[in-house]
């Protein structure tokens, strides 16, 4: 699955809807899209980061 590339956080952790930060598995990305390979499910809910 890919992602925007702003969502993920330092460290290669993203934000879910509860909160909570969970850490992820990165493959190929760019400035706009990051494959994750692993780490996150398909039905996780991730939000962008105030910061």
């Amino acid at each position: 699955m890919v992602i925007p590339t702003e969502f993920v956080l330092k460290g290669n952790f993203v934000l879910l809807e509860s909160g909570e930060q969970k850490q992820i598995k990165t493959g190929s990305l760019n400035s706009e899209w990051t494959e994750v390979v692993s780490g996150l499910s398909e039905n996780d809910v991730i939000l962008k980061s105030k910061k």
